[in-house]
């Protein structure tokens, strides 16, 4: 528990390495969006991005993916991307032993009126839980800023999995971003912040990636998107 502790507030050459380790996932991410075809399966894509980043440095590159809005996000299974289907993946990256996550949504042809929906109130309730993270604020009132977009828009009852967690020589490492979580953020801390919604026959999100709080608010580490990556 003491060593958790010591290890909640960065250094800035530990985010310095922390935001390199998103800039090689981003690396990872422009090579699924050159592999990702009807027809290829999520294993070649992924394998492919995984070089990738091991070409950039990366000491591991790990995925979870879905095809479709049925399927949650799993390691590769062998699927085959399909035309008119998001693609929703989440990339994790070790770099110099540190780890980082970001998540990206996919679209292969031209997005239906339910999937863009579905994005952008994914997107929003990050973006709400970026402007949240500020010194002084709680992990519960982070959480609270993504679930209140989510729910004002009728989709509390799909979100599959949590809205955040710490960051950094460990994965997750302190705070978890959730409502009963009510740790106070602190300049230094740094989290990742991946809401998601999974509407089955509609659409399905996955948004987010690492961000670092500041003396006044949170600096994204990697290159935030605000439109789904179309295929």
């Amino acid at each position: 528990d003491v060593v958790n502790e010591l290890r909640l507030i960065k250094s800035q050459n530990e985010i310095a390495l922390l935001r390199q380790a998103a800039q090689v996932a981003e690396v990872a991410v422009d090579s699924l969006r050159k592999s990702i075809r009807p027809g290829v399966k999520d294993c070649q894509a992924t394998a492919t991005a995984e070089h990738a980043a091991r070409l950039e440095g990366a000491d591991q590159c790990d995925f979870f993916i879905s095809t479709d809005p049925e399927l949650n996000a799993l390691p590769p299974l062998g699927l085959e991307f399909r035309a008119g289907s998001p693609v929703n993946c989440e990339i994790t990256v070790r770099y110099a032993g540190y780890w980082i996550q970001i998540c990206r949504v996919f679209f292969l042809g031209k997005p239906t009126e339910e999937q863009t929906r579905v994005f952008e109130v994914c997107r929003d309730a990050y973006q709400a839980a970026v402007r949240s993270a500020r010194p002084g604020a709680t992990t519960d009132q982070v959480a609270e800023a993504a679930l209140g977009v989510i729910a004002a828009a009728s989709f509390k009852d799909c979100i599959p999995y949590g809205i955040g967690h710490g960051v950094g020589l460990d994965l997750p490492e302190l705070y978890s971003v959730e409502r009963e979580c009510r740790d106070r953020l602190a300049p230094g801390v740094v989290l990742v912040l991946h809401p998601s919604i999974w509407v089955p026959k509609q659409g399905a999100a996955f948004v987010g990636g690492p961000i670092a709080v500041t003396e006044n608010e949170a600096l994204c580490l990697d290159n935030p998107v605000s439109e789904m990556i179309v295929i």
